[in-house]
């Protein structure tokens, strides 16, 4: 090969070089700039829109005489001073922060700049009714799940009954009711088939009353009298004495359920679940109880502020609920009865 095609390759060789550095520098720009862009949209996407009876905390650095808190009303306005009334409802904190600074900088040349903050989320309502410890109201800045809003409200009452919860939707489709089997939920600890709630939604938890007795009995039985303290775990199904106890000292899930009484003689204690408390999400234990009675191992989970412990039933066999009921017993007796009555008629023949 000649020198001229030899220094020919090397400067194609350079060439392509600059080209791939080049085309790695344009790449590494593009997948920079789209995650730039991903994570303004995520953020803005995260952010609180503001609703009717949200109660906002407006703030000027520049001029702290003009703070003021107001109330977003019914129309989705607020009313401030000097600038009078805008409409809030809709935009996030940082959207109204911008448009009040840029409608205060008009009659105020010192006004650059303004702080938008919710005190109480009012618009996101959520109505609970019913067997209860506390129905009414209850305002969030995102809407949790349905059982997390059960808890909220104190948890079931004494009479509650868990298997015909129902949902009467509030906004789009309102009027619309649909029954909820929340035992299943305690039972499987399966989220998914809890439906979404949404703000203006009414939940009612229907109970056995208190005068007549009529009614359907729950799976999770009654709840203590005891009022349930802002720490406290709820524990369900096969103990004596189910409902909501205060958390006062550390406790592990075997401790739990002796405070609750102990578990029945139908308590199925090779899967006892236990729903953990999180931020956005709830997640699902089951223990093998019966195995660590015998061994002492694994060891229990401690429980936290929020958990529930759910104790299922043991299936019975056909002839343990036969006896139980009483039905074996009717059956003995005709077929003693029929047997002795062919007996005596034969004998009289």
């Amino acid at each position: 090969m000649s020198i001229e095609n030899i220094i020919i390759n090397i400067h194609k060789h350079e060439n392509a070089c600059k080209k791939g550095r080049r085309m790695k520098f344009t790449s590494l720009f593009l997948i920079t700039v789209l995650l730039i862009l991903y994570a303004c949209s995520v953020s803005s996407a995260q952010e609180y829109i503001i609703g009717p009876e949200d109660e906002l905390a407006v703030t000027f650095w520049q001029e702290p005489n003009l703070n003021s808190t107001v109330r977003v009303s019914q129309n989705g306005t607020i009313v401030l001073p000097v600038i009078g009334s805008l409409t809030a409802a809709g935009l996030t904190p940082t959207e109204l922060a911008e448009k009040i600074a840029r409608k205060m900088s008009l009659f105020n040349k010192r006004v650059s700049q303004a702080s938008v903050v919710v005190n109480q989320y009012g618009s996101k309502k959520v109505y609970v009714t019913g067997h209860v410890l506390q129905p009414g109201k209850y305002a969030f800045e995102v809407v949790p799940d349905l059982w997390k809003i059960i808890l909220e409200a104190g948890g079931p009452a004494e009479t509650a009954i868990l298997s015909k919860v129902k949902v009467i939707r509030g906004g789009t489709g309102s009027g619309n009711t649909i029954t909820v089997d929340l035992s299943r939920y305690l039972s499987e600890g399966d989220e998914t088939g809890l439906p979404d709630i949404y703000p203006g939604d009414t939940i009612n938890i229907p109970g056995i009353s208190a005068e007549t007795g009529t009614g359907e009995t729950s799976i999770a039985g009654g709840l203590t009298t005891m009022q349930p303290s802002a720490d406290a775990f709820y524990i369900y199904g096969q103990v004596a004495s189910p409902g909501g106890y205060p958390l006062t000292k550390r406790l592990n899930v075997l401790e739990a359920i002796i405070l609750a009484g102990g578990p029945t003689p139908s308590a199925k204690m090779e899967e006892v679940k236990v729903i953990i408390k999180g931020k956005s999400f709830s997640s699902v234990v089951t223990l093998n109880l019966e195995k660590y009675s015998k061994n002492g191992l694994p060891a229990p989970i401690e429980i936290k502020s929020g958990d529930t412990i759910y104790i299922p039933q043991r299936k019975e066999s056909l002839f343990t609920a036969l006896t139980r009921r009483g039905i074996f017993y009717d059956i003995l007796r005709i077929t003693i009865t029929a047997t002795t009555s062919m007996l005596i008629w034969s004998l009289a023949r």
